[in-house]
């Protein structure tokens, strides 16, 4: 069954180098999920307890997508305890939510959603509880040379939902039309009721939920959380044609890079009393296989408050000059020029000098000590922050930092490493191989140390976070809950993978 309807939706201006009535598409689907989808998807990170369990958006679309991001409502009974308890650690989030096991936040969402609209017929009580089922999907569709936005929203009453989104005509006085579907206990939501109807025709005939490349990528990112997302292979042939026509040397490296693209996925979830978002993908360039950012990482003072490492491949210096001397920059002319120019002003030789304080990898990290307040740190001498660069030519670099006018006494050999601070006392803690990598906080948030390219780092129990909140009593508060963040990217095979970890206490 389908249905069409001929209510206005906002107007929107043409992106550039987009596809012909590429902004009004997208205007669309703004419109006419305006409230449904704030309150779906706008509450991703409260939307954890609401229903009884439901079906997958993406068994309601095409498997022609060039990409999804989905949001489960029900996303199972062990994250909907964890996210619950997670997020009543955070004042804020109690106060303004009023979190609690019998809330139903969707309304207090949908509430705040429309409170400053236009939408004063439409309630939450009366026109969205009646209908709205557990999951969503916003995914991009090709049809013949455009690629249009289709929304896959659950609903239980197909008349109720189709009464709502008429009433959402009243939210908007453009002229543009939109339309809907119904199919097998969903609604698709496109820019036109061909679009609609081809939509719910292709995904009864081959859903995207099983399609194998689909099945696979979601696989390999693990559990699906409240916010799933999935980018098809077929996306970078639609990239590719438009770089094609794009001017210049770097259309031709882009498009390269583009065919070796074999898809990606990845899920928000809370999980290990904190929240998580993995990311894997196929066919993703690397600057470097080099696992040195998570070595130097995990060598840091145990008391590290916060730190970034990343390995560096033995060209990245050259290739980075060689690509900003093929740009125009604005004022500054070509790119020969601001490389002379960087060159005549800080007295250095470029690419050779930067490749040396970068070494094989660096990290910088700030040291634990941390003063009472900011207001005591009177000299650079008094923050102990540092930087670790590995396999480092200890005289080169030296050089390089007398270039700039440092003293080389702030350079000190490490143990496989090369180190700088303006502290003294911190540049004595970086010369020995510290134990980060064994404290529990650490490998809570970064487990894959061993393996990665690109290490991140935040302890919110240390000092420094306990005086950059000190001065705001709110930000205390919330704080308070969080124990660690972590960032790490590392590659298994032929596939790549990013972590983002936040836990608590």
């Amino acid at each position: 069954m389908s249905e069409s309807v001929t209510y206005p939706v906002p107007e929107s201006s043409d992106q550039p180098g987009g596809q012909p009535g590429g902004g009004r598409r997208t205007g669309v689907i703004a419109g006419i999920t305006a409230a449904t989808l704030i309150v779906v998807g706008g509450g991703a990170f409260a939307a954890v307890h609401f229903l009884s369990g439901g079906d997958e958006a993406e068994k309601a679309l095409p498997a022609s997508a060039l990409a999804v991001a989905s949001i489960n409502l029900d996303p199972g009974a062990s994250q909907k305890v964890a996210a619950l308890r997670t997020l009543r650690k955070f004042p804020a989030l109690r106060k303004q939510l009023g979190i609690s096991s019998t809330s139903d936040l969707r309304k207090a969402l949908f509430d705040e959603a429309v409170k400053d609209s236009d939408c004063k017929n439409l309630t939450y009580d009366a026109d969205v509880k009646p209908w709205i089922g557990d999951s969503a999907a916003v995914a991009a569709v090709p049809y013949g040379k455009q690629v249009v936005p289709v929304v896959a929203l659950a609903v239980t009453d197909q008349k109720k939902a189709a009464a709502a989104f008429a009433k959402l005509g009243d939210c908007s006085t453009s002229k543009e039309k939109a339309a809907w579907a119904f199919t097998d206990g969903f609604a698709l939501l496109s820019d036109s009721q061909a679009h609609a109807d081809q939509a719910k025709k292709d995904a009864e005939s081959t859903p995207l939920a099983d399609d194998s490349a689909y099945q696979d990528w979601t696989g390999r990112a693990g559990d699906r959380g409240i916010v799933d997302f999935y980018v098809s292979k077929k996306v970078a042939d639609y990239a590719a044609d438009r770089a094609g026509s794009a001017a210049g040397s770097q259309s031709g490296t882009l498009k390269k890079q583009l065919a070796s693209f074999q898809g990606a996925a990845g899920a928000l979830r809370f999980a290990d009393g904190g929240l998580e978002l993995e990311v894997v993908g196929g066919g993703i360039p690397q600057t470097t296989s080099s696992t040195v950012g998570g070595d130097l990482a995990a060598k840091l003072p145990k008391d590290t408050a916060a730190a970034i490492a990343v390995g560096v491949p033995s060209d990245f210096a050259s290739q980075l000059v060689k690509n900003i001397e093929g740009l125009q920059v604005p004022l500054l002319g070509d790119g020969s020029q601001v490389i002379g120019q960087l060159e005549t002003q800080l007295g250095l030789s470029l690419p050779e000098d930067l490749q040396t304080v970068l070494g094989k990898g660096i990290a910088l990290s700030l040291g634990g000590a941390a003063p009472s307040s900011l207001a005591d740190l009177s000299s650079p001498a008094d923050l102990p922050a540092g930087l670790s660069i590995a396999d480092a030519d200890l005289s080169k670099v030296k050089a390089v930092v007398g270039k700039l006018g440092g003293s080389d006494d702030l350079v000190k050999q490490g143990d496989g490493k090369v180190v700088f601070s303006f502290d003294p006392d911190y540049t004595g803690d970086l010369t020995s191989s510290g134990t980060l990598g064994e404290q529990k906080r650490f490998t809570a948030v970064v487990p894959h140390a061993d393996e990665a390219q690109l290490v991140g780092y935040v302890d919110f129990d240390s000092d420094w976070a306990k005086t950059l909140a000190s001065s705001d009593t709110d930000a205390k508060d919330n704080l308070g809950p969080l124990q660690a963040l972590g960032i790490s990217a590392w590659r298994d095979g032929k596939t790549s993978h990013l972590l983002l970890k936040v836990t608590t206490d």
